[in-house]
């Protein structure tokens, strides 16, 4: 599992579905229940505290290359098109 990777198609889906509970957290990780529990735990803190923070940071572990932007609440439609934005980028 690319932890990062999942973590980005997880936020895509919680803008989708308007879904930013846990519940969708703690169906993505018993998903991948198999895989390193430091991977998970590192997976929940990932997501949970950008939800928190409204801070989102993508990284390409391929290039190296990131890239961070920050939400203003209540913006629905800004995590989609940057979350968009920031994966074209890299």
């Amino acid at each position: 599992m690319d932890t990062r990777e999942t973590a980005l198609l997880l936020f895509v889906e919680m803008e989708k579905t308007k879904n930013f509970g846990s519940s969708l957290i703690r169906d993505t990780l018993n998903k991948y229940d198999y895989e390193d529990p430091r991977e998970k735990a590192f997976l929940k803190r990932l997501t949970e505290g950008t939800l928190e923070r409204n801070l989102v940071y993508i990284k390409n572990t391929r290039t190296n290359r990131a890239y961070s932007f920050t939400l203003a609440d209540g913006d629905e439609y800004g995590a989609d098109a940057m979350t968009r934005n920031a994966v074209a980028k890299l």
